[in-house]
């Protein structure tokens, strides 16, 4: 019975094995040598017990996920080691040594029920650790989710300021048209002012020669009115002249008779 239960103990550290053999080192050196010396310390017992030792090469493991498991081991280490004792002495004593045995076989049970904790406590640990790893996996995704919103926001930037570069040389093209057609429009302003001006000036010459016709006009009807007013004066002495001829004739032909 107590060679079944330390095969089962052999198998159970050949299992630990497996599952230390993932873990993450202990940061503290000291602990981390300590804790393998006693891993190894009980195989070896183990080797010797059964004859084989199992194979082991520690790798370094995580101190907060296994730091349990490590109690479990070492408390597991010391009752196998008393159960060494025991097995020793039941030899010696085979007719003395039932009470003994029984005791051995209650360290072995004790020594089972602490490696089934231990593998409870190694399956909620392996849990939560592959918890943590979907997190950390779900946190690359985000983190590469995040790398590709930036890219498509860096290649959007770009876009913009392509476009952004593209509507301001239309601008500055529109700008330089929109110059040019002022300019244009100025000048034809400009020469339409000219226009005006001088027709401007025309139109005052004009209103000025105009002045000048209406005011030979006025001088040409006064001087006409002046020139009727002696023609009618000379009329006048004429008729007048005539008057005094015939009334000097009449005279004339009156004195004639009397020479």
């Amino acid at each position: 019975m107590a060679d079944i239960d330390v095969q089962t103990a052999i198998e159970e550290a050949a299992w630990w094995q497996g599952i230390l053999s993932t873990r993450q080192p202990y940061t503290d050196p000291d602990v981390r040598n300590s804790y393998y010396t006693d891993i190894n310390a009980l195989l070896d017992w183990l080797g010797r017990m059964t004859g084989e030792k199992p194979e082991f090469n520690p790798t370094p493991a995580d101190p907060d996920a296994l730091a349990d498991v490590s109690g479990e081991l070492a408390r597991a280490k010391y009752r196998i080691e008393g159960l060494e004792t025991d097995i020793e002495e039941a030899h010696e004593w085979a007719k003395g040594g039932h009470e003994r045995l029984f005791q051995a076989q209650e360290r072995i049970s004790d020594l089972e029920r602490d490696l089934a904790n231990a593998q409870a406590t190694a399956a909620n640990l392996e849990k939560e650790l592959r918890v943590s790893e979907e997190m950390r996996a779900d946190l690359q995704r985000y983190r590469l989710n995040d790398l590709n919103k930036i890219v498509s926001l860096n290649e959007r930037s770009e876009q913009a300021e392509e476009q952004l570069d593209a509507v301001l040389r239309q601008t500055e093209n529109a700008s330089r048209a929109s110059r040019a057609n002022i300019a244009n429009v100025k000048e034809h302003l400009r020469r339409t002012l000219k226009k005006i001006t001088d027709l401007e000036r025309g139109h005052k010459e004009d209103l000025k020669l105009l002045a000048r016709q209406q005011e030979c006009l006025r001088q040409a009807e006064k001087g006409t009115l002046y020139d009727q007013r002696t023609i009618d004066n000379l009329n006048e002495h004429l008729t007048q002249a005539q008057k005094r001829i015939a009334v000097l004739l009449e005279m004339v032909l009156e004195e004639e008779p009397r020479e």
